[in-house]
């Protein structure tokens, strides 16, 4: 059984040297070697700071003269360990004006605390090198690797958020990272990297250098995925930033509609939704059926809502969505949009049943028959002039296609003493 530190070595974007000598902790750990664990732990992390210094530019309000000191240092085989250490040590600079204005940039934009259990790290470190009086047991193994898991990710030139963002800026660059490369590593990075406090500007930034200038594709298909990595904490903030951002949130809804059971809005909140929200989006049906799926909306207000939903013309194109909407009574406001509050008493009915073909057909494919819709078929294509051709065309083809329904429609047309139009030759065959 792989241990949880060993499974985030494997998981995350480590630099080589980095991940060979966790490995190394794991196995003296599991030896019971806790000393040599520690210390391979603990060099893994100096390596990684090291590197990131090395590679970095130098941070703005930083004197050239200390930064190439630092690099110069890291050069030495003797020095290095020390002065990454003393790097991670230095704080910012600020003037004794009031109010203070920075002076100079610290090596590592990181907080205090973690300051603080760099320090405390380094004492055990000399504790297993010098066999101090204090025991290294798995207990201070442990308790290092969850620092790491922790703050590895934060503890960077720019700050832990800036560094992620910038790696999500490079995957979603095309000259830089191909389209199918896997973006699930950097997900995972949130959480070791983004302080809590920081989450709400993480999420406006990283939306903002993924976005797509035509669509909301990168941005939805992101969120998805966070989404999905669930993790209850990040999953969480994204949500909470998702309810501040109204574009995004209806955007996302609309792709993903299963989300909206997910966003805990109230039962006003729900209803100010299906009554104006909803009608601006391309997947309304979709939306308004997982709405139903999670009990979102009261019993009570079932038949409102279904009568707001008719009026848009719109159907479902999946059939579990279908069965949704057909299990709380869609049906029947559909046919009374479409039969009775729509009728032949009004002027050029056939104008409107032409416009929502599709409509009218799809429900006389999903619903059972009823005799005043075959009344009104039969008369409206028996008519000499101003019928809806587009309609009659489409239901000769659901003829055609499903004999069952035709059956259906016959014998209620026979049992009302109806004349079959002649023009649907599907129903002569």
């Amino acid at each position: 059984m792989k241990l949880k530190f060993e499974i985030w070595t494997e998981e995350n974007s480590l630099l080589e040297n980095t991940k060979n000598l966790f490995i190394t902790s794991v196995n003296c750990y599991k030896a019971q070697a806790y000393n040599a664990s520690l210390l391979m732990a603990y060099l893994g992390f100096l390596v990684t700071l090291k590197e990131r210094v090395m590679s970095a530019e130098k941070p703005a309000l930083f004197p050239d003269g200390l930064w190439k000191n630092i690099i110069w240092n890291l050069k030495n085989e003797d020095k290095w360990e020390e002065s990454i250490f003393d790097a991670s040590m230095q704080r910012e600079k600020m003037s004794g004006e009031k109010p203070p204005v920075r002076t100079q940039d610290p090596v590592f934009a990181i907080n205090d605390n973690i300051r603080t259990q760099i320090r405390y790290w380094k004492d055990r470190r000399n504790d297993c090198v010098h066999y101090k009086d204090n025991i290294i047991t798995n207990f201070h193994v442990e308790n290092f690797w969850t620092f790491l898991q922790s703050n590895l990710q934060k503890i960077t030139i720019e700050g832990g958020r800036i560094t992620l963002l910038n790696k999500f800026s490079r995957h979603y660059d095309r000259s830089y990272t191909s389209a199918d490369e896997d973006v699930m590593p950097l997900i995972k990075e949130i959480k070791g990297a983004v302080n809590k406090a920081e989450m709400h500007d993480f999420w406006k930034d990283l939306l903002f250098r993924v976005s797509d200038l035509w669509d909301y594709n990168n941005e939805l298909t992101l969120m998805q995925k966070i989404i999905q990595m669930n993790d209850p904490d990040i999953t969480q903030s994204l949500i909470t930033y998702l309810k501040s951002d109204e574009t995004y949130t209806e955007a996302y809804i609309n792709e993903y509609p299963a989300i909206i059971a997910m966003l805990g809005y109230s039962e006003q909140e729900i209803r100010n939704f299906w009554n104006t929200k909803i009608k601006r989006m391309s997947n309304a049906m979709g939306v308004y059926a997982s709405m139903l799926r999670n009990n979102l909306i009261p019993i009570n207000q079932i038949e409102e809502a279904n009568q707001k939903l008719v009026s848009l013309y719109k159907y479902c194109q999946s059939t579990d969505d279908h069965y949704v909407l057909s299990s709380n009574g869609y049906g029947e406001a559909l046919f009374e949009q479409l039969f009775i509050v729509k009728n032949p008493n009004q002027r050029e009915y056939w104008k409107f049943m032409n416009k929502h073909y599709l409509l009218y057909t799809k429900y006389l494919e999903l619903y059972p028959l009823k005799g005043e819709a075959v009344r009104i078929l039969c008369e409206e294509f028996n008519k000499e002039h101003y019928k809806s051709y587009f309609l009659r065309d489409s239901i000769d083809r659901l003829f055609m296609r499903n004999q069952t329904k035709m059956k259906e429609f016959k014998q209620i047309a026979e049992n009302l003493d109806l004349e079959l139009p002649t023009e649907i030759s599907s129903l002569y065959v």
